[in-house]
């Protein structure tokens, strides 16, 4: 079968002499510095789980503590202080796991742009997915340097989304799609305060995040059909597989949400199920760029299409037979 291919072959990727030297130098500053930030933003994030939410902003963050859930943990003998410790455990871990994945792929990689790309990428994911630093406590300096690793996390999530897997812009023109998503996060990382009113707003979100997700998704989908090759789009099923599982899941513990009766201890399980889901992402972006050919990746989405999609058939007729009772 021939494939289809828009280009004769690929650009090279692989960084030589200075330019090697230059790029190792700024992904050891950005992962010092994403581990500076991370580590420092710990003694706030903990203060901030203890304390109970009180405004829209805090309270839509996940997790956070309700004055509900402060009530029942003392109504259980526990303490608001464990609920903390709790999470802000969860958090490093998800940390170490996205830095050690990040690292690994570096360490394997390092003269390959595509390859450093993912890896900081991966590890600036690991530091601002989790932790609200706008909500944090920290000194002006800290602080800045939080939004600076916060606009690169974003921004490298935007290029490898519009890149993967093999480095170019597919179609060439969405390089100016990139350039503008990229533009604007200037003013929603660095003047979140200032846009509260408007990042409120539900209609200017839905609008924002399907403007977002629609032109990112169509790159792919352009890329997969009509320009990637057998191990592209090997490459590319991996990391559809770890985000779709990922959202999947998350939509699914949404629906149990509804039906379970919301308290701490549901609280506790349902973000430590979301944490666990979230990780098949940088894990399928690992498998992705290191050893994608071990596996029989239809097979698992062929079984994982399936058993999702029973499980939510499922969880959908009881959340209908709920309402209707």
């Amino acid at each position: 079968m021939v494939e289809r291919n828009t280009r004769a072959s690929p650009p090279a990727t692989t960084l030589h002499g200075r330019w090697l030297v230059l790029a190792r130098v700024a992904w050891v500053a950005v992962a010092v510095l994403t581990a500076g930030v991370f580590v420092v933003g710990i003694p706030s994030e903990f203060a901030r789980l203890q304390a109970p939410c009180t405004d829209a902003l805090s309270c839509v963050w996940v997790p956070r503590l309700s004055e509900h859930n402060a009530r029942e943990l003392g109504e259980l003998g526990l303490s608001t202080e464990l609920f903390a410790a709790y999470f802000v455990a969860a958090e490093v871990a998800f940390m170490a796991v996205s830095f050690a994945i990040g690292g690994a792929i570096f360490w394997r990689r390092s003269d390959d742009t595509m390859a450093l790309l993912v890896s900081l990428m991966l590890i600036t994911f690991g530091a601002t997915l989790t932790v609200p630093y706008p909500l944090l406590d920290l000194p002006l300096l800290w602080k800045f340097s939080a939004e600076a690793v916060t606009f690169i996390g974003l921004a490298l999530l935007i290029l490898f989304i519009y890149l993967f897997p093999d480095g170019r812009f597919v179609p060439p023109w969405t390089c100016w799609l990139a350039a503008t998503w990229i533009g604007l996060m200037v003013p929603f990382t660095f003047f979140v305060e200032p846009l509260n009113a408007l990042l409120g707003n539900p209609w200017v979100n839905a609008l924002f995040a399907t403007g977002f997700a629609g032109t990112m998704l169509f790159a792919q989908v352009y890329r997969y059909a009509w320009v990637s090759g057998p191990s592209q789009r090997q490459q590319t099923k991996w990391v559809v597989f770890g985000i779709v599982a990922a959202l999947g899941g998350t939509c699914v513990l949404l629906l149990l949400a509804l039906i379970v009766q919301r308290g701490v201890l549901s609280s506790l399980v349902g973000n430590t199920a979301w944490f666990l889901l979230i990780l098949l992402i940088p894990l399928s972006i690992a498998v992705a760029v290191l050893r994608h050919h071990l596996y029989d990746i239809d097979l698992l989405i062929n079984r994982t299409l399936v058993y999702g999609s029973l499980t939510s058939a499922l969880v959908a007729l009881y959340v209908g037979g709920v309402a209707t009772t």
